[in-house]
């Protein structure tokens, strides 16, 4: 069997909650792992597609398509590749934040444009903090929170980066307020 990409790993862990259509995958994306993983449309439906063709997934046989949709299930063969690679070794973390580079080539004269971005950064994590209460909230409600240790580990994750962040940027804006009045002096 051909290698497997991390997206295609990322499709396996999906099917390995159920059997989903190519569009049911992309809304888990979008959702429940939306705060530290990303995948298009363009990288799901060839990777189902790769995945059945090498034997890991399979097209689900009759059963009920909304709109001609495809659906798709884990293999045996699939479920032993992916608990393979749960055990296996990690590829370091690639970061790339666009806050923070701008802010590093950021000078005094650029307060205004700074201030917006750290503006608009702390709106978008007072957004998250909300999401993340309600996912917690969702969490122990319907799916009883310590059957689900794990996910419980990764909505913790986000979390705390998102508090770390609002923090950043408070801080960040209290900086600008007091670069600004230093200007006025």
């Amino acid at each position: 069997m051909g290698k497997i990409n991390t997206t295609q790993y990322a499709v396996l862990g999906v099917l390995t909650l159920g059997e989903s259509s190519g569009y049911e995958v992309r809304k888990h994306f979008e959702t429940a792992v939306s705060h530290f993983w990303s995948e298009s449309y363009g990288q799901i439906y060839p990777a189902l597609k790769k995945l059945t063709e090498e034997g890991y997934a399979e097209e689900v046989e009759g059963g009920e398509r909304s709109r001609g949709q495809k659906r798709y299930r884990i293999t045996d063969e699939g479920e032993r590749r992916f608990r393979d690679w749960l055990g296996g070794p990690i590829d370091p973390v690639s970061y790339r934040d666009e806050l923070l580079l701008r802010t590093f080539f950021a000078r005094k004269k650029d307060i205004p444009a700074v201030r917006f971005l750290f503006e608009r950064e702390l709106a978008g994590m007072q957004q998250a903090r909300e999401a993340y209460l309600k996912q917690q909230t969702a969490l122990v409600q319907h799916e009883g929170g310590e059957e689900h240790p794990f996910l419980a580990l990764t909505l913790r994750y986000g979390e705390l980066f998102v508090e770390a962040r609002y923090a950043w940027c408070t801080e960040a804006l209290a900086l600008l307020d007091r670069l600004e009045g230093e200007n006025e002096s």
